[in-house]
């Protein structure tokens, strides 16, 4: 019997000391419908979505980004604040049937209000996760001088990485989310 798995990789943890990752998966029954909450993008998110999908050159697809309350904000503890959501058939990632992207409303409107760059870097993340072409994992490597190698690291870039590294070097960063 074939089965449809879902599969959620946790997006972004909010620093630097939570490095795990958390992978949920829930087993759905065969010939289920689209079972994404919905279909449809958030305004305000997709055009982020958009302009990572046009400078990749991998579009978005079938790929709706929306809000949801993933962070709680619970003193010593490491919160989700974007999540990318894929439903796959069987065990074979590389043929899934749908993905979604969430990020948490509350850190999108509180934490980077009037931060755009750390916006798109946060949608650039879980795109990294949920387009079918990438299907990237976490990669945490740094240079000595605190460089991130990829926007898939596990944490936010702060204001001073994103001023420092992701502003300057956006190319680069799109150039390594697509394994260039």
């Amino acid at each position: 019997m074939k089965i449809l798995l879902l599969l959620m990789t946790s997006g972004l943890l909010l620093s630097c000391s939570g490095k795990q990752k958390r992978d949920f998966r829930k087993i759905l029954v065969e010939g289920q419908d689209d079972p994404r909450e919905t279909t449809k993008s958030n305004p305000e998110l997709h055009k982020y979505l958009e302009r990572i999908g046009r400078d990749t050159g991998l579009g978005i697809e079938d790929l709706p980004i929306n809000f949801s309350n993933l962070f709680e904000r619970v003193e010593g503890e490491i919160g989700t604040v974007g999540r990318c959501t894929i439903y796959i058939k069987g065990n074979d990632l590389a043929k899934y049937t749908w993905a979604e992207i969430h990020i948490d409303r509350s850190y999108w409107n509180e934490e980077l209000k009037d931060k755009p760059l750390r916006r798109e870097q946060l949608v650039a993340h879980e795109y990294g996760h949920c387009h079918k072409r990438l299907l990237r994992e976490h990669n945490d490597n740094h240079d000595d001088d605190g460089k991130p190698h990829s926007i898939m690291r596990s944490w936010v870039f702060g204001d001073w990485e994103t001023e420092t590294f992701y502003e300057p070097l956006r190319d680069y960063y799109i150039n390594e989310l697509m394994g260039d």
